[in-house]
């Protein structure tokens, strides 16, 4: 099995597209949403956000991509909800969603953008 390690991240270039995404998840959601409802949900709640992407990046966590950090920023200021649960949002960076060290599995699946 290969060991994949993390370094500390380099800087993130302004026009580099994680620079202009933010990451979350839903909190107390007794069932965990699809994808699609997150993108429908997103695209309701945000009219302003333009050419909004969502990708599910572990079954819990959701990544957004917007179309520049001004409007991912707007976006992290607000409190929003989903059907009573709180949306937990931050930016993105190497380490989001990553498993403590001390952490093993047998298998996992790994998604590359770009």
């Amino acid at each position: 099995m290969e060991q994949v390690t993390l370094k500390e991240a380099s800087k993130i270039e302004e026009n580099d597209f994680l620079n202009r995404c933010l990451v979350g998840c839903f909190t107390d959601s007794v069932q965990i949403p699809t994808r699609n409802d997150v993108r429908k949900w997103a695209q309701q709640m945000w009219k302003g956000a333009q050419n909004l992407q969502v990708y599910d990046m572990n079954g819990v966590q959701f990544l957004f991509e917007f179309q520049s950090r001004k409007a991912a920023q707007h976006i992290l200021l607000g409190d929003w909800r989903r059907q009573g649960s709180r949306l937990l949002l931050e930016w993105w960076s190497p380490k989001v969603g990553a498993f403590p060290d001390h952490k093993t599995f047998d298998w996992f699946w790994i998604r590359v953008l770009g």
